[in-house]
């Protein structure tokens, strides 16, 4: 089944909410989809879904626009980094206990930061490539 529509949202904070620099499309979180929003054609124009079917509650575009990376709520979330053109899954990283809250990648995407929800409580810096945690450290 392919979809042709999302009704709805599920952004729950401001990390959960991305505008591409690129294109100006924003990308939001509707359940366990991130919706693509195209404001200058107003419509969606894409979806792409959470591997493990988990509600997604942090998005983040590179600087550049290439690359978006969405963050998955519960136990045991996953970080998704795609290829925001053609929406083909490049890397799934672990390593937070619970709910992701926000998401940034540095300047040259090679870095992508995560924050974990209170319960998690940790700041991580992956090389997302590799999928190796390059730093971490406890925040309240």
């Amino acid at each position: 089944m392919q979809l042709e529509r999302v009704i709805g949202n599920t952004v729950k904070n401001s990390g959960a909410l991305a505008v591409s620099p690129a294109t100006g499309d924003i990308a939001y979180p509707a359940g366990c989809v991130l919706v693509f929003y195209s404001p200058r054609r107003n419509r969606q124009t894409q979806f792409l879904s959470s591997t493990n079917n988990k509600p997604l509650s942090a998005v983040a575009f590179s600087r550049d626009g290439a690359l978006v990376a969405a963050g998955e709520s519960g136990r045991q979330p996953s970080i998704l980094v795609w290829d925001a053109n053609t929406g083909v899954l490049l890397a799934e990283l672990k390593g937070h206990v619970l709910s992701l809250r926000a998401l940034a990648f540095s300047g040259n995407p090679r870095f992508l930061a995560s924050t974990g929800a209170k319960g998690d409580g940790k700041l991580h810096v992956w090389d997302w490539k590799s999928g190796q945690v390059c730093w971490s450290a406890r925040v309240a």
